[in-house]
């Protein structure tokens, strides 16, 4: 099965979870034996001739409108539209002129909904959806009207265009039916992780891992880690301002992505910003927080937390449309933070996840290439 998809921001690096997820299925689906090709803006620092990583072939294109969301805020125009503005100058055509080549072409986000062609006897259209975009706009950018009326056209383009919709929760897909009408096909494919536990060397990785980051052995260390969104600059500020000042137990907090707020450094809390490789920053901590109450899709940060094996706890928002298990998950309002921080902190090491529970972006790729390949099929 051959699969374009095409993208309209950078996958890497993964700073995000919105690249986080579209590299995860697409490295899935590569895994799980699909020929896969991915469409995908030039940044500087990247080559600008395919190349290929993790079974990937990668394709860049320049796109004019791609410095945009870097110049204007986006409450006043939503990134999602300002890169469906504007036409590419190089390298999207001669690929899109080939869409007979694939037999299914994944729309990642919905800014190029519009400019994908449906041919009598072409490849199937999947729209991958990570999050219902208007709702986010509305609720948390505060988008202008005109703004959320362009970004309405182009997800309801998106899902009237594909023959499946693919969602990361059953809560997104019935929005997105409530808001544009039912899509041909749907499929929920949770978000995945790319880490695995090694327990036999936990002990070993974490003193590793605790040097470079110079912790003490005997620290509670507490991990969040978040992207520059609104939702988790906020969820920052509470872990710095209200919780860590209130425990009562010796804590560290590593802030890993570009969710830490700006200021004067402050005691008992680590400022990484961007984190390439999570490993490290994971096998450090003995809790996992994600104070989060607000946002959209789907917390890929809760499937890093899951499959390292760290006691985690979560608001009820933060762990939406996740199954997990509950002896090393405490799920509450951030007013039972502290609590539970004391209670989790008194459990050994890392668990195992049960075997039958595969969390890893291989997994979500299996999914995708079986439902991709009923869909080429029928």
């Amino acid at each position: 099965m051959r699969v374009l998809t095409v993208s309209p921001f950078p996958v890497m690096p993964l700073s995000h979870g919105g690249r986080a997820r579209a590299w995860g299925l697409a490295t899935g689906l590569a895994a799980a034996g699909a020929e896969v090709d991915i469409l995908l803006p030039w940044q500087p620092g990247r080559p600008i001739r395919r190349f290929t990583r993790d079974g990937v072939t990668c394709h860049p294109y320049l796109l004019p409108a791609n410095a945009l969301p870097l110049a204007v805020p986006e409450r006043i125009v939503p990134s999602l539209v300002s890169l469906s503005c504007s036409p590419a100058l190089v390298g999207y055509g001669r690929l899109t002129r080939r869409f007979s080549h694939y037999d299914a072409v994944q729309l990642e986000f919905c800014a190029r909904a519009d400019r994908i062609p449906r041919t009598s006897g072409g490849p199937k259209i999947v729209y991958s959806a990570h999050n219902v975009e208007r709702d986010y706009a509305i609720s948390e950018l505060g988008t202008r009207e005109r703004m959320v009326q362009r970004l309405e056209r182009l997800e309801q383009a998106a899902v009237s265009a594909s023959d499946l919709v693919v969602t990361c929760t059953r809560a997104d897909a019935d929005r997105l039916e409530c808001l544009y009408g039912s899509p041909r096909a749907v499929e929920v494919i949770p978000n995945g992780s790319f880490e695995t536990l090694e327990v036999a060397n936990h002990r070993e990785r974490r003193s590793a891992a605790r040097r470079s980051f110079e912790l003490y052995e005997t620290d509670t260390v507490l991990v969040f880690i978040g992207g520059s969104a609104p939702h988790n600059r906020e969820a920052a500020r509470f872990l710095e301002n209200t919780l860590l000042p209130g425990l009562d137990v010796r804590a560290t907090l590593l802030l890993g992505g570009n969710c830490a707020p700006e200021g004067p450094p402050r005691a008992g809390v680590r400022r990484l910003g961007f984190v390439p490789d999570l490993g490290p920053l994971l096998a450090a901590a003995d809790i996992a927080l994600s104070p989060v109450t607000h946002g959209s899709g789907q917390s890929v940060k809760i499937f890093d937390y899951l499959a390292s094996g760290l006691p985690v706890v979560t608001t009820p928002f933060g762990i939406r449309g996740v199954r997990a298990p509950e002896a090393r998950l405490r799920v509450t309002g951030r007013e039972g933070f502290a609590e539970a921080i004391r209670e989790l902190a008194r459990l050994p090491g890392p668990v195992e996840m049960h075997p039958s529970v595969d969390l890893s972006w291989k997994a979500r790729g299996r999914l995708l290439h079986s439902r991709l390949t009923e869909l080429v099929s029928s």
